[in-house]
């Protein structure tokens, strides 16, 4: 039953963000998705399953990962003027990847 809930939640911020989308609030749907319902999940996962000193370390990992996120945020920024969508997103993607290969690095030191 608690998949079921998370399921439920999932999809409405999956609908809620197509909506905005459709409307004047649209920054709105660009927002959403940074709503920490799935960092929730996790989190109450990892707490339950590991306990607190392992849930820090999940924390500083997630914080560590804002880094890439901003960069692919970025990427997609200046190359979306550039380049279709499908390839400034190919691109940014890649660009995450890389950005992001130190902190999966730095976790295995965890």
């Amino acid at each position: 039953m608690e998949h079921l809930y998370k399921v439920i939640i999932s999809v409405f911020i999956v609908l809620a963000i197509s909506l905005l989308s459709k409307t004047k609030s649209f920054l709105i749907a660009g927002i959403l998705p940074l709503v920490p319902v799935f960092a929730i999940f996790s989190q109450s996962i990892i707490f339950n399953d590991r306990g607190p000193t392992d849930l820090k370390k999940s924390i500083l990992i997630c914080m560590m990962s804002l880094i890439p996120y901003l960069i692919y945020l970025a990427s997609m920024y200046f190359s979306i003027d550039r380049f279709s969508f499908q390839k400034s997103l190919m691109i940014s993607v890649a660009i995450w990847l890389v950005a992001s290969l130190p902190v999966v690095y730095l976790q295995r030191s965890f």
